[in-house]
């Protein structure tokens, strides 16, 4: 896995880690895809964030750019870990 995609192809890689084991550089992945597409099968998550530490995220959600978030502040879908070379 060469790190590039977006949030459908992202979830697939890496490997599941809980919300008490969260560390920095961990994403979050929130949202379920109801009506599948090319790039959202069913079931897939619809946004990501960057795990921060200490409970939070940061996330690019809106347009006034990042900002930073309770990990929970939408439903979690599920939380990856991927090792850096």
């Amino acid at each position: 896995y060469d790190g590039q995609g977006y949030t459908g192809t992202l979830v697939g890689n890496g490997y599941q880690v809980t919300v008490a084991d969260t560390e920095p550089l961990d994403l979050a992945f929130y949202g379920f895809t109801a009506n599948p597409s090319p790039a959202f099968p069913y079931g897939s998550p619809t946004h990501v964030a960057v795990c921060v530490g200490g409970g939070y995220v940061a996330s690019h959600g809106s347009q006034s750019g990042p900002e930073k978030r309770d990990l929970d502040y939408r439903p979690v879908h599920s939380l990856r870990r991927y090792a850096l070379a």
